[in-house]
Protein backbone atom coordinates (compact mmCIF):
# COMPACT_ATOMS: atom_id res chain seq x y z
CA UNK A 1 0.00 0.00 0.00
CA UNK A 2 1.27 3.51 -0.56
CA UNK A 3 -0.72 5.94 0.88
CA UNK A 4 -1.12 10.03 1.47
CA UNK A 5 -3.85 11.64 3.67
CA UNK A 6 -3.84 15.19 3.82
CA UNK A 7 -5.97 17.29 6.58
CA UNK A 8 -6.11 21.38 6.67
CA UNK A 9 -7.17 23.37 9.16
CA UNK A 10 -9.14 21.10 11.60
CA UNK A 11 -10.29 22.50 15.09
CA UNK A 12 -8.67 20.48 17.64
CA UNK A 13 -11.21 20.79 20.61
CA UNK A 14 -13.19 18.05 19.89
CA UNK A 15 -10.04 16.09 20.07
CA UNK A 16 -9.89 16.66 23.47
CA UNK A 17 -10.84 12.55 24.21
CA UNK A 18 -7.94 11.36 22.65
CA UNK A 19 -5.88 13.96 24.28
CA UNK A 20 -7.08 13.36 27.91
CA UNK A 21 -6.52 9.92 27.24
CA UNK A 22 -2.51 10.16 26.49
CA UNK A 23 -1.60 13.56 27.66
CA UNK A 24 -4.17 13.90 31.02
CA UNK A 25 -5.21 17.46 29.63
CA UNK A 26 -7.76 18.53 27.50
CA UNK A 27 -7.39 20.45 24.33
CA UNK A 28 -7.67 24.11 25.32
CA UNK A 29 -7.56 25.64 21.48
CA UNK A 30 -6.17 25.82 18.17
CA UNK A 31 -6.29 23.79 14.14
CA UNK A 32 -4.42 21.19 12.81
CA UNK A 33 -3.68 20.42 9.35
CA UNK A 34 -1.74 17.19 8.70
CA UNK A 35 0.20 15.77 5.52
CA UNK A 36 0.59 11.39 6.02
CA UNK A 37 2.38 9.37 4.23
CA UNK A 38 2.78 5.43 4.60
CA UNK A 39 3.88 3.00 2.39
CA UNK A 40 3.37 -0.76 3.54
CA UNK A 41 5.56 -3.70 1.85
CA UNK A 42 5.57 -7.19 3.41
CA UNK A 43 3.62 -6.06 6.28
CA UNK A 44 6.25 -3.72 7.47
CA UNK A 45 4.85 0.32 7.58
CA UNK A 46 7.18 3.14 6.90
CA UNK A 47 5.71 6.51 7.62
CA UNK A 48 5.85 10.06 7.65
CA UNK A 49 3.64 12.72 9.73
CA UNK A 50 3.52 16.36 9.04
CA UNK A 51 2.28 17.78 11.68
CA UNK A 52 1.11 21.57 11.20
CA UNK A 53 -0.36 23.44 15.09
CA UNK A 54 -1.66 26.69 14.87
CA UNK A 55 -2.32 28.46 18.29
CA UNK A 56 -2.22 25.21 20.41
CA UNK A 57 -2.64 25.49 23.90
CA UNK A 58 -3.75 22.45 26.83
CA UNK A 59 -6.13 22.88 29.31
CA UNK A 60 -7.07 21.74 32.33
CA UNK A 61 -5.66 18.48 33.84
CA UNK A 62 -8.00 15.20 33.93
CA UNK A 63 -7.46 11.77 35.36
CA UNK A 64 -5.96 9.22 32.74
CA UNK A 65 -4.31 6.24 34.26
CA UNK A 66 -1.92 5.89 30.99
CA UNK A 67 -0.75 9.78 30.75
CA UNK A 68 2.11 10.84 29.80
CA UNK A 69 3.96 12.25 32.30
CA UNK A 70 6.26 15.03 30.95
CA UNK A 71 6.24 18.84 31.06
CA UNK A 72 4.43 19.28 28.05
CA UNK A 73 3.68 23.26 28.63
CA UNK A 74 7.43 23.50 28.18
CA UNK A 75 7.08 21.03 25.18
CA UNK A 76 4.84 23.01 23.62
CA UNK A 77 6.56 26.34 24.18
CA UNK A 78 9.56 25.05 23.22
CA UNK A 79 7.82 24.04 19.97
CA UNK A 80 5.59 26.86 19.00
CA UNK A 81 7.57 29.99 16.72
CA UNK A 82 6.80 34.06 17.01
CA UNK A 83 3.78 33.32 15.04
CA UNK A 84 2.11 30.70 17.38
CA UNK A 85 2.76 27.54 14.85
CA UNK A 86 4.18 24.35 15.76
CA UNK A 87 5.64 22.08 12.94
CA UNK A 88 7.09 19.13 13.26
CA UNK A 89 7.25 15.78 11.48
CA UNK A 90 6.76 12.46 13.30
CA UNK A 91 8.28 9.41 11.70
CA UNK A 92 6.74 5.89 12.40
CA UNK A 93 7.53 2.54 11.73
CA UNK A 94 6.09 -0.97 12.57
CA UNK A 95 5.17 -4.51 11.98
CA UNK A 96 1.52 -4.52 10.94
CA UNK A 97 1.54 -8.27 11.02
CA UNK A 98 2.44 -7.91 14.77
CA UNK A 99 -0.47 -9.78 17.24
CA UNK A 100 0.13 -6.06 19.30
CA UNK A 101 -0.10 -4.12 16.36
CA UNK A 102 -1.74 -0.77 17.15
CA UNK A 103 -1.56 2.19 14.85
CA UNK A 104 -2.96 4.92 18.07
CA UNK A 105 -0.23 3.26 20.09
CA UNK A 106 2.70 3.58 17.29
CA UNK A 107 1.60 7.19 16.45
CA UNK A 108 1.42 8.43 20.24
CA UNK A 109 4.93 6.57 20.83
CA UNK A 110 6.54 8.53 18.18
CA UNK A 111 5.04 11.92 19.59
CA UNK A 112 5.93 11.06 22.97
CA UNK A 113 9.91 10.08 21.93
CA UNK A 114 9.64 14.03 20.51
CA UNK A 115 9.01 15.35 23.39
CA UNK A 116 11.06 13.66 25.57
CA UNK A 117 13.65 14.49 23.17
CA UNK A 118 12.81 17.85 23.76
CA UNK A 119 12.19 18.36 27.26
CA UNK A 120 15.45 16.33 28.25
CA UNK A 121 17.55 18.28 26.69
CA UNK A 122 15.76 21.96 25.83
CA UNK A 123 18.99 24.32 25.31
CA UNK A 124 19.67 21.67 22.51
CA UNK A 125 16.37 22.18 20.91
CA UNK A 126 16.72 26.10 21.39
CA UNK A 127 20.11 25.70 19.77
CA UNK A 128 19.30 24.09 17.08
CA UNK A 129 16.80 26.99 15.70
CA UNK A 130 20.22 29.02 15.09
CA UNK A 131 22.08 26.38 13.38
CA UNK A 132 24.90 24.31 13.88
CA UNK A 133 28.34 25.00 15.63
CA UNK A 134 26.18 26.19 18.68
CA UNK A 135 27.13 24.52 22.28
CA UNK A 136 26.46 24.64 26.12
CA UNK A 137 23.79 27.62 25.84
CA UNK A 138 22.93 26.70 29.69
CA UNK A 139 26.22 27.03 31.13
CA UNK A 140 27.84 30.51 31.92
CA UNK A 141 31.47 30.46 32.76
CA UNK A 142 32.76 33.05 35.46
CA UNK A 143 36.83 33.06 36.65
CA UNK A 144 36.95 31.47 39.80
CA UNK A 145 36.22 34.05 42.48
CA UNK A 146 34.72 36.48 40.11
CA UNK A 147 30.85 37.50 38.85
CA UNK A 148 32.17 39.73 35.95
CA UNK A 149 30.11 38.23 32.91
CA UNK A 150 33.31 37.32 30.58
CA UNK A 151 33.57 37.94 26.66
CA UNK A 152 33.21 34.95 25.27
CA UNK A 153 30.07 34.03 28.04
CA UNK A 154 28.85 37.91 26.74
CA UNK A 155 28.42 36.22 23.23
CA UNK A 156 26.39 33.24 24.24
CA UNK A 157 24.30 34.85 25.99
CA UNK A 158 23.03 37.13 23.13
CA UNK A 159 22.35 33.56 21.38
CA UNK A 160 20.06 32.60 24.10
CA UNK A 161 18.46 35.82 23.28
CA UNK A 162 18.22 35.09 20.15
CA UNK A 163 16.76 31.86 20.50
CA UNK A 164 14.40 33.48 22.56
CA UNK A 165 12.91 35.63 20.20
CA UNK A 166 11.97 32.81 18.20
CA UNK A 167 10.15 31.20 20.42
CA UNK A 168 8.22 33.67 23.08
CA UNK A 169 6.61 31.24 24.93
CA UNK A 170 9.87 30.37 27.35
CA UNK A 171 11.72 32.14 29.61
CA UNK A 172 15.07 31.95 31.28
CA UNK A 173 15.72 30.92 34.97
CA UNK A 174 19.23 31.82 36.46
CA UNK A 175 20.81 29.73 38.85
CA UNK A 176 23.52 30.79 40.56
CA UNK A 177 26.66 28.53 41.24
CA UNK A 178 29.85 28.47 43.31
CA UNK A 179 32.52 26.01 43.85
CA UNK A 180 33.94 25.94 47.00
CA UNK A 181 37.19 24.92 46.54
CA UNK A 182 38.00 26.69 43.71
CA UNK A 183 36.18 29.83 44.60
CA UNK A 184 37.06 29.91 47.86
CA UNK A 185 40.72 30.23 47.41
CA UNK A 186 40.01 32.48 44.57
CA UNK A 187 38.23 34.83 47.43
CA UNK A 188 40.84 34.32 49.98
CA UNK A 189 43.68 35.29 47.62
CA UNK A 190 41.80 38.27 46.25
CA UNK A 191 41.69 39.21 50.46
CA UNK A 192 45.09 38.44 51.16
CA UNK A 193 46.18 40.60 47.70
CA UNK A 194 44.18 43.80 49.15
CA UNK A 195 45.55 43.77 52.77
CA UNK A 196 48.92 43.78 51.19
CA UNK A 197 47.79 46.74 48.64
CA UNK A 198 46.58 48.17 52.25
CA UNK A 199 49.96 47.54 54.33
CA UNK A 200 52.17 48.99 51.13
CA UNK A 201 49.64 52.07 51.25
CA UNK A 202 48.69 50.97 48.01
CA UNK A 203 45.17 53.11 47.76
CA UNK A 204 42.45 51.25 44.85
CA UNK A 205 39.61 52.47 43.45
CA UNK A 206 36.39 51.03 44.32
CA UNK A 207 35.32 47.81 42.16
CA UNK A 208 39.11 48.07 41.52
CA UNK A 209 41.24 44.61 41.85
CA UNK A 210 44.65 44.61 43.85
CA UNK A 211 47.76 43.63 41.11
CA UNK A 212 49.38 40.17 41.40
CA UNK A 213 51.91 40.04 44.22
CA UNK A 214 55.77 40.76 43.79
CA UNK A 215 57.11 38.64 45.09
CA UNK A 216 60.66 39.90 44.42
CA UNK A 217 59.91 43.07 45.52
CA UNK A 218 61.33 44.39 49.21
CA UNK A 219 58.42 46.11 49.97
CA UNK A 220 56.07 43.34 49.55
CA UNK A 221 58.17 40.57 51.37
CA UNK A 222 58.44 42.79 54.57
CA UNK A 223 54.47 43.06 53.81
CA UNK A 224 54.00 39.35 53.66
CA UNK A 225 56.19 39.30 56.85
CA UNK A 226 54.09 41.89 58.75
CA UNK A 227 50.60 40.34 57.86
CA UNK A 228 52.35 37.23 59.39
CA UNK A 229 52.50 38.67 62.77
CA UNK A 230 49.56 40.43 62.47
CA UNK A 231 47.76 37.12 61.76
CA UNK A 232 49.16 34.87 64.16
CA UNK A 233 51.46 36.46 66.57
CA UNK A 234 55.04 38.05 66.39
CA UNK A 235 56.70 34.46 66.64
CA UNK A 236 54.80 33.53 63.75
CA UNK A 237 57.42 34.05 61.11
CA UNK A 238 59.99 32.24 62.86
CA UNK A 239 58.12 29.33 63.24
CA UNK A 240 56.53 29.53 59.42
CA UNK A 241 60.77 29.65 58.17
CA UNK A 242 61.47 26.84 60.76
CA UNK A 243 58.94 24.90 59.33
CA UNK A 244 60.03 25.83 55.48
CA UNK A 245 63.61 24.64 56.30
CA UNK A 246 62.51 21.55 57.36
CA UNK A 247 60.52 20.87 54.56
CA UNK A 248 62.50 22.16 51.85
CA UNK A 249 66.18 21.00 53.47
CA UNK A 250 68.00 24.22 53.46
CA UNK A 251 68.54 27.28 55.48
CA UNK A 252 65.69 30.13 54.25
CA UNK A 253 67.03 33.58 53.38
CA UNK A 254 64.96 36.15 54.78
CA UNK A 255 64.63 40.07 53.44
CA UNK A 256 66.90 42.02 55.42
CA UNK A 257 64.93 44.74 56.78
CA UNK A 258 67.54 47.55 56.69
CA UNK A 259 68.28 46.71 53.21
CA UNK A 260 64.94 46.57 52.46
CA UNK A 261 64.73 50.38 52.47
CA UNK A 262 67.03 50.49 49.87
CA UNK A 263 64.99 48.25 47.59
CA UNK A 264 67.02 45.26 48.35
CA UNK A 265 64.70 42.18 48.67
CA UNK A 266 65.45 37.88 49.23
CA UNK A 267 66.14 36.24 46.28
CA UNK A 268 64.56 33.31 47.93
CA UNK A 269 61.09 33.36 46.00
CA UNK A 270 60.08 30.04 47.13
CA UNK A 271 59.88 31.08 50.68
CA UNK A 272 58.04 34.00 50.05
CA UNK A 273 55.61 32.16 47.52
CA UNK A 274 54.85 29.61 50.83
CA UNK A 275 53.85 32.02 53.08
CA UNK A 276 51.61 33.84 50.48
CA UNK A 277 50.43 30.42 50.41
CA UNK A 278 50.14 30.16 54.19
CA UNK A 279 48.33 33.53 54.30
CA UNK A 280 45.63 32.49 51.48
CA UNK A 281 45.18 29.16 53.29
CA UNK A 282 44.50 30.28 56.87
CA UNK A 283 42.72 33.17 55.98
CA UNK A 284 39.08 33.20 57.16
CA UNK A 285 36.40 32.95 54.84
CA UNK A 286 32.46 33.19 56.01
CA UNK A 287 30.39 30.42 53.72
CA UNK A 288 27.67 33.28 53.42
CA UNK A 289 30.52 35.10 50.88
CA UNK A 290 30.45 32.15 48.71
CA UNK A 291 26.58 32.06 48.83
CA UNK A 292 27.15 35.87 48.18
CA UNK A 293 29.05 35.36 44.99
CA UNK A 294 26.62 32.15 43.42
CA UNK A 295 23.82 35.10 44.01
CA UNK A 296 25.92 37.92 42.66
CA UNK A 297 26.50 35.36 39.07
CA UNK A 298 23.20 35.08 38.96
CA UNK A 299 22.10 38.38 38.89
CA UNK A 300 25.71 39.34 36.71
CA UNK A 301 24.20 37.01 34.25
CA UNK A 302 19.90 37.88 34.29
CA UNK A 303 21.27 41.81 33.82
CA UNK A 304 23.52 40.82 30.82
CA UNK A 305 20.28 39.14 29.30
CA UNK A 306 18.51 42.24 29.87
CA UNK A 307 20.53 45.49 29.44
CA UNK A 308 23.21 43.63 26.90
CA UNK A 309 20.92 40.91 24.86
CA UNK A 310 17.51 42.67 24.91
CA UNK A 311 15.50 39.79 26.66
CA UNK A 312 12.67 41.73 28.10
CA UNK A 313 13.07 41.62 32.11
CA UNK A 314 9.68 39.66 32.81
CA UNK A 315 11.49 36.35 30.68
CA UNK A 316 14.43 36.24 33.14
CA UNK A 317 13.93 34.83 36.33
CA UNK A 318 16.78 34.18 39.28
CA UNK A 319 16.71 30.79 40.60
CA UNK A 320 18.72 29.30 43.23
CA UNK A 321 21.89 29.24 44.98
CA UNK A 322 23.88 26.18 45.19
CA UNK A 323 27.23 24.94 45.59
CA UNK A 324 28.67 22.63 42.37
CA UNK A 325 30.60 19.36 42.76
CA UNK A 326 34.19 19.35 41.17
CA UNK A 327 34.94 21.84 38.79
CA UNK A 328 37.94 22.49 36.31
CA UNK A 329 40.16 25.20 37.72
CA UNK A 330 39.87 27.71 35.02
CA UNK A 331 36.06 28.11 35.24
CA UNK A 332 33.08 27.47 37.46
CA UNK A 333 29.62 27.50 35.55
CA UNK A 334 26.52 29.13 36.55
CA UNK A 335 23.66 27.23 34.68
CA UNK A 336 20.07 28.51 32.90
CA UNK A 337 16.87 26.88 33.07
CA UNK A 338 14.10 27.19 30.41
CA UNK A 339 10.60 27.43 31.28
CA UNK A 340 7.02 28.58 30.26
CA UNK A 341 6.54 32.66 30.61
CA UNK A 342 4.04 33.20 33.39
CA UNK A 343 5.11 29.97 35.81
CA UNK A 344 6.93 30.61 38.86
CA UNK A 345 10.36 30.18 39.12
Amino acid sequence: MDLRTVFRNVEMVPMTPYSATFAGRKIASGRLSLDLEYKIKDGKLEGNNKVLLDKFTLGERVEAPNALHLPLDLAIALLTDADGKINVAVPVSGDVNSPSFSYGHLIWQAIATVIKNIVTAPFRALGALLGGGVTKLDAIAFDPGSARVLPTELDKLKKVAEALQKRPQLKVIVDGRYQQAVDGKALREEKVRRELAAEQKVKLAPGEEPGPVAIGDARTQRALEKLMAARSGKDAMVQFTAEFENKAGRKAKRVNPALAVFGKGSDDRELYEALFRRLVESHPLPGAELDALGRQRASAVSRTLVEDAGVDAARVALGKTEATGDAPQDTIETKLRLDVLGAKP
